[in-house]
């Protein structure tokens, strides 16, 4: 079980996880978009090293990626997504979850438009 902030308007997403000082454990963002995105994301103002996987909208896996800490680089994933799981760097490997993983994605959370 992960503890989910969910980040499903404008600006929740834009918000993330800035400003944290840190993540319970098991705890993390979820962000859901309202239509297929693939959008990137950074670090910027975020002093914790995240692990990013992005989802599908049946809560599948398709991509993790790194994000570093008070990084502004874009990272962005090679396939578009529905959902993005932001987790304290490592966290997925600790757990053994990867690409091809089904997560389920709470019954009605939606990204919600601007």
């Amino acid at each position: 079980t992960i503890n989910l902030e969910i980040a499903d308007t404008f600006n929740r997403r834009t918000r993330g996880l800035m400003y944290r000082q840190g993540l319970a454990p098991n705890a993390g963002m979820l962000f859901a978009f309202p239509e297929k995105t693939s959008g990137p994301f950074w670090n910027r103002n975020t002093i914790l090293d995240l692990d990013i996987a992005f989802l599908d909208l049946d809560g599948k896996i398709l991509e993790i990626l790194h994000l570093e800490s008070l990084s502004t680089d874009l990272i962005a994933p090679s396939i578009a997504y529905f959902y993005a799981l932001e987790m304290e760097a490592g966290w997925f490997t600790a757990n053994r979850i990867g690409i091809g993983d089904h997560l389920i994605i709470p019954t009605g959370i939606i990204g919600l438009p601007e």
